[in-house]
């Protein structure tokens, strides 16, 4: 049923003063992104005919919406505002449609505007769209930079070519659009300063007002310097800052300001518009190109003060960039040794800064390093005593810097003879991953190895890393083992020590990382290799399923590990049998045979030769499907190793004689033969003729051998060569 009013009957005279007012708001600023055009203009009109009580209401509202189309429409506002009767605003919107003299009059009503509503106002929408020049509105919208609580400013006037606000003194702008002016500058806080290009939002512009706050921060006012240092302080956007950058002087200055006596108040806020300048990639070479930047840089890391300092220490960090720039500043008279001092500071924002940048200027190469440890008196011992300290965020700062350093020989070494260093590193490294990585690094040099060797008790410690909670620790305790084993006075004695064979093993778990799992396997083999030790090996339980399971890792260095690791066990007849038995064994070994890495494919193959010798018939390992043709094509490989594992495998393959026909119904088996009997491979050579001879005891055959080019004559030049030989 559709419903009808009765004549004279207005349903608006019904609500009450608080719905009338949200009704008439919704119509006016319901959409506050929108203009207000004529249509909104329409809307009103149409709300204050409807009902008489939104007139009487208007001036009650906090809002007002003025359309200034007739001539004399703004003296009508003027007077509408000056007569009191509206309480506080916060949003005034203006449109000018119509006439011309509305603009020349605009100025008188602005001014009004802002002088009787400087504490309430929030929203101001202001829409001209009349083509009309009036020489000074910069001096007019520059009052509405008294309004203290001015949030949105909107602005849209074809004839405003540019424009600049300053609300330093006076609220944030949330909202800031100038849809008409050619640039807008607008200064502020809260990261919302800006210059913006209409034409090309992207591009920023120097306002004409930069060039006088740079000449503040030389200003005989401390307060109109702090004031000028902090306005430029808010330009937090990378155009901002170029353009800062751009003003003669202005680094200089602001370098100037951070090593000057005046208050730290001022100094600190210099040294934190430096960092974000030099946070720039843009601008941070014309920051450290300024005149006597470097040398300011030490003035401030002898200040005293630890925000100066703390400052002093990032600002070097972020600009040592390039290799160039770091090895500068190695050579800088002050500067290492500066940094060297904020390492005993007591406060940890500045050591925590002060090895930062060390860390960053030792990447300017071996004799840079090398400088730094040689300038900075105690720097290794101190860096040890932060390294164990109780703060973490110290801790990974020193302890990325003693990684850097430590990749020089020298290092490592003066590292060891430093009173306590090595010491303290041992105490700590069981609980601490900093610590036992640069152990890591020291225990590398063969000399250092040979002396701590000599220390029972040193040497129990770094096998106790081993079993560590720490995962980190434990890999580097296996790194260490590593370095341990592949010296053979070493090898001997930790090839029986039952701690270090046990703790090497734990490693190979899943649980252990890719890193410690692969150090463990290298040092397992390395065990395995000699006669004396491998037993130890063997006889450690589940090694060998580990191990094979390491051959289906996604790490090609963990599965070369694993390789090297079962390839010198299986050369035990216990352990080869054992491994030939394990679920999945040969077949991941066959599968690897075919690897790109031809260190895998050796490794693979060598292991499987080892099998094939155990066994008079080649066991299992014989009837795997493709086995033989992978061994007659790995004959063709480049490499020398793998021809040699290859020929091994065909020699105790061809053992049996059922097996060696089996090779010599394989595709191009002879050509293989031959083109290694060519070669300069002496021992796939021998191994080769081995199962030549081995085919050659079946008559059908030995007939087939004789009949292929080139075969007979490839044995009678390695029968020749070798009676010579």
């Amino acid at each position: 049923m559709e419903y009808r009013m009765a004549p004279g009957q207005n349903h608006f005279e019904r609500l009450s003063n608080d719905l009338l007012e949200i009704v008439f708001q919704k119509a006016l600023w319901a959409r506050p992104s929108e203009r207000f055009t004529q249509w909104k203009a329409r809307d009103r009109v149409s709300l204050e005919a409807t009902c008489k009580r939104f007139q009487k209401l208007v001036p009650l509202l906090d809002s007002l919406a003025w359309d200034l189309v007739a001539p004399g429409n703004a003296d009508v506002l003027r007077r509408y505002l000056e007569s009191n009767r509206l309480g506080p605003l916060k949003k005034v919107a203006l449109e000018v449609i119509g006439d011309p003299s509305n603009v020349y009059s605009l100025s008188s009503i602005l001014e009004l505007i802002a002088v009787q509503y400087r504490n309430s106002l929030q929203e101001f929408h202001l829409f001209i769209s009349v083509k009309v020049r009036y020489e000074d509105w910069s001096g007019v919208f520059s009052l509405f930079q008294g309004c203290q609580n001015l949030v949105i400013l909107d602005i849209l006037f074809p004839a405003l070519e540019s424009l600049e606000m300053h609300q330093h003194l006076g609220g944030d702008y949330d909202s800031c659009r100038a849809m008409w002016p050619g640039k807008l500058f607008l200064w502020g806080r809260g990261g919302k300063s800006g210059v913006a290009d209409r034409s090309d939002p992207a591009k920023m512009a120097v306002p004409r007002s930069l060039d006088s706050f740079v000449a503040l921060l030389m200003s005989r006012s401390p307060a109109a310097t702090l004031v000028a240092v902090d306005l430029l302080g808010e330009l937090r956007y990378a155009g901002c800052a170029a353009a800062i950058a751009q003003v003669p002087g202005s680094i200089e200055s602001l370098f100037f300001l951070f090593d000057s006596t005046s208050e730290g108040k001022l100094k600190k806020a210099a040294g934190d518009l430096l960092v974000s300048l030099a946070r720039d990639g843009g601008i941070k070479k014309r920051v450290l190109a300024a005149r006597g930047s470097l040398r300011t840089l030490v003035s401030c890391l002898q200040s005293g003060c630890s925000g100066v300092q703390e400052r002093a220490a990032e600002l070097i960090w972020l600009l040592a960039d390039s290799k160039e720039d770091q090895q500068a500043m190695a050579k800088t008279w002050g500067l290492l040794r500066g940094l060297g001092g904020l390492l005993h500071s007591r406060n940890s924002a500045c050591q925590e800064r002060a090895a930062r940048a060390l860390l960053r200027v030792s990447l300017g190469g071996s004799e840079t390093r090398v400088l730094i440890v040689d300038t900075v008196s105690g720097l290794l011992k101190r860096s040890v005593q932060l390294l164990c300290g109780k703060n973490p965020r110290v801790q990974d700062s020193v302890g990325n810097l003693l990684d850097l350093l430590m990749v020089e020989l020298r290092t490592r070494r003066a590292m060891f003879h430093t009173a306590g260093c090595h010491r303290k590193l041992l105490e700590n490294a069981s609980g601490n991953a900093g610590a036992a990585k640069v152990l890591t690094s020291v225990m590398s040099d063969y000399d250092v190895r040979k002396s701590v060797a000599k220390v029972r008790l040193t040497l129990r410690r770094l096998i106790g890393l081993l079993s560590a909670e720490d995962g980190e620790v434990r890999e580097a305790g296996a790194e260490i083992m590593e370095y341990f084993v592949a010296d053979d006075e070493h090898r001997t004695v930790l090839g029986v020590d039952r701690l270090c064979l046990q703790g090497l093993a734990s490693l190979l778990q899943p649980g252990s990382s890719c890193k410690a799992q692969g150090c463990a396997a290298r040092a397992l083999a390395l065990l395995a290799y000699e006669d004396d030790t491998r037993i130890g090996v063997v006889e450690l339980p589940n090694v060998a399923e580990r191990l094979v399971n390491f051959l289906k890792s996604e790490e090609a260095s963990t599965r070369e590990a694993a390789l090297e690791a079962l390839q010198n066990l299986s050369v035990h007849e216990g352990a080869a049998k054992h491994i030939a038995t394990l679920p999945g064994s040969l077949q991941s070994l066959v599968s690897l045979m075919d690897d790109e890495s031809a260190g895998i494919a050796e490794g693979a193959t060598a292991t499987l030769a080892n099998l094939l010798a155990n066994e008079e018939d080649g066991g299992p390992l014989a009837d795997f499907p493709g086995f033989a043709d992978k061994v007659v094509s790995l004959l063709g490989r480049e490499s020398a190793e793998v021809q040699m594992a290859a020929s091994r495998a065909l020699q105790n393959l061809s053992i049996c004689s059922a097996n060696a026909r089996r090779v010599f119904a394989t595709p191009r088996c002879l050509s293989r033969f031959v083109g290694v009997m060519r070669g300069e491979n002496a021992y796939a050579k021998e191994r080769v003729v081995y199962a030549i001879g081995k085919m050659g005891v079946t008559l059908a055959l030995r007939f087939q051998l004789c009949q292929y080019p080139g075969i007979l004559r490839a044995m009678e030049d390695f029968v020749s060569t070798a009676s010579k030989v």
